[in-house]
């Protein structure tokens, strides 16, 4: 029982110490990356200490939580007041949009606007331009922002 407990306590202090990585080329050239020391007849190039970092405790994590959304909150407040208040909404695809808010404009004439550019476009069919696009968007965006 007692060459158990102590064989456990040297398991578990081995596992403790400092990790490396060594880098070792042979005499034909050969490199190699490894976590014992270069053989004979290997030259090492250096040695990396690589010990993971132990993961973030409980506070920390907390922390890094409430530092982003205090970064979000400052970040919608700077875009309010700059009047760049985008919402986001998801097209019918499931890819996120970014739409402007919306600014108070009658919502039947921006209705209407995009119904229009759609029969045009549908008129239109392949026989589409760069002209003709960006001049339906204009009256779109008129017509809702």
């Amino acid at each position: 029982m007692v060459r158990t407990i102590g064989f456990l306590f040297l398991f578990a202090v081995g596992g403790a110490q400092a990790q490396q990585l060594h880098k070792c080329v042979d005499a034909r050239g050969h490199t190699s990356y490894q976590s014992d020391p270069c053989d004979a007849g290997q030259r090492e190039i250096w040695v990396r200490d690589a010990t993971p970092e132990p993961p973030p405790t409980y506070e920390q994590q907390r922390a890094a939580q409430i530092r982003q959304r205090r970064q979000e909150a400052e970040s919608a407040d700077l875009r309010r007041m700059a009047g760049t208040n985008w919402a986001s909404v998801r097209s019918g695809s499931g890819v996120g949009v970014s739409l402007p808010a919306y600014s108070g404009k009658n919502p039947d004439a921006c209705q209407a606007a995009k119904h229009q550019r759609e029969a045009t476009l549908k008129a239109a069919g392949m026989n589409r331009n760069f002209s003709l696009l960006r001049k339906l968007d204009d009256m779109v965006w008129k017509a809702c922002n």
